[in-house]
């Protein structure tokens, strides 16, 4: 996780992304992993799977303020793609 943090923090969004998928696989219910996987997707221009995984990341949240958190990103997600 830390080294996909720091992948995408240099700007390689790519391998960030293919660390992130790894994150998952691994840990399917954490819900950071989730939304880093959905910030690379954004970065990407791929929304639809960006809000994919933000949904996952808001329904994996453990807390009601995690669960507010995504929520309002995937929001704000649709209302980019809806302009």
């Amino acid at each position: 996780f830390n080294e996909g943090l720091a992948a995408y923090r240099a700007g390689r969004i790519d391998v960030a992304q293919r660390l992130f998928k790894k994150e998952v696989a691994r840990a399917p219910y954490h819900h950071e992993f989730e939304f880093w996987l959905a910030v690379t997707y954004a970065e990407q221009n791929d929304v639809d799977r960006a809000a994919v995984h933000l949904r996952r990341a808001k329904d994996v949240s453990t807390t009601r303020k995690d669960h507010d958190l995504y929520a309002g990103k995937l929001e704000r997600l649709k209302a980019l793609t809806a302009q």
